[in-house]
């Protein structure tokens, strides 16, 4: 996968300096209003986002969630991942700060998401056992029919969606590197970042409204990737802390760890994530989209708005220098 596309706003120049795009797609433009819009749904903003266009679209908070699976292209990948709740758990968190829910609702509510998950991880487990165990499929009444071939075919498939690579790996990861008995990896949530990185977004939010317009376009960019990088966070973390309590139940369960399944089971773990991970790192010879651009740039602290601020100042030193070093201040 490359790393040196062109970001629609500008053109990454050396050493680091932005330069205007001009023909930028008004499809694009129209992408990162939305996802600045329903993100502000979700998070309890929507007054202080492109109030004129929230008007015409009352975008409902579900309708914002559905958004959200549907650009990060996760719902293609519900047989490896099963049903992605942090935008509903996104949703809660920032009502609870809003609202300020009581500790016994909390935990009610958390009670809730723990049976919903273990139904979740139940699912993705007979997943597992479906792929190439024609035993199972024997005995299934509504068999999944999944081989290795099938397996790898599916994956090449969904991984042509912005993002499905990247989640793709993730899972790959995770698969690749269990074993039994492991100490799983820190994915543990960390609400507190959660509300700052919002936080910091919401100023950017706030500074968007008050700058010329010549400006806005890299600013905006800017918030874009960052909602985008603390969406990804949030999911890849769950992800991954449910797909490692997923290869614990298909490997080391009590009738399966007593039986000559459990080693095969194990291998199979490992061997999906080689698949998984084969998929992923397959290139595709158009580079990022541009949205994951905007995602990768926040995540490396690059600033298109800071840069290009920092270009335009040089640019009225080096005329001051200019225009002082002629007499009068004229050229002759």
């Amino acid at each position: 996968m490359r790393l040196d596309t062109p970001t629609p706003f500008h053109t990454i120049m050396m050493p680091m300096s932005w330069s205007p795009v001009n023909d930028v797609c008004s499809e694009l433009l129209e992408d990162i209003r939305k996802i600045r819009l329903n993100f502000s749904i979700l998070v309890g903003w929507v007054d202080e986002v492109d109030q004129s266009k929230v008007l015409e679209d009352v975008v409902t908070e579900e309708a914002a969630i559905n958004f959200f699976m549907d650009m990060f292209g996760v719902t293609n990948l519900s047989n490896l991942v099963g049903e992605i709740t942090f935008f509903h758990e996104l949703s809660s968190t920032m009502n609870a700060e809003i609202c300020g829910r009581s500790f016994i609702q909390m935990k009610k509510d958390r009670k809730v998401v723990e049976t919903v998950q273990q139904h979740r991880i139940e699912a993705l487990v007979k997943f597992l056992m479906h792929i190439g165990d024609p035993a199972v499929l024997c005995d299934d009444p509504k068999p999944i029919d999944i081989t290795w071939t099938k397996l790898r075919e599916e994956a090449m498939k969904s991984r042509m969606r912005p993002f499905a690579a990247e989640f793709l790996q993730v899972i790959a990861t995770v698969y690749e590197n269990w074993k039994p008995g492991s100490h799983h990896q820190d994915t543990k949530f960390n609400k507190q970042k959660l509300l700052s990185d919002i936080q910091e977004i919401k100023k950017l939010q706030e500074v968007l409204t008050e700058i010329d317009d010549d400006k806005r376009q890299a600013l905006a960019e800017d918030i874009t990737g960052r909602i985008l990088l603390v969406c990804w966070h949030g999911m890849s973390l769950e992800i991954a802390r449910v797909l490692e309590k997923v290869a614990d139940y298909f490997s080391m369960s009590d009738e399966v760890i007593t039986s000559p399944l459990g080693e095969s089971r194990v291998n199979d773990v490992q061997k999906i994530g080689c698949i998984l991970s084969q998929a992923a790192s397959s290139t595709l010879d158009d580079g990022l989209d541009p949205l994951q651009r905007m995602m990768h740039d926040a995540a490396d602290s690059v600033s298109k708005y800071q840069l290009l601020l920092t270009a335009l100042t040089n640019q009225a030193a080096l005329n001051n220098a200019s225009t002082e070093s002629m007499p009068n201040g004229r050229s002759y």
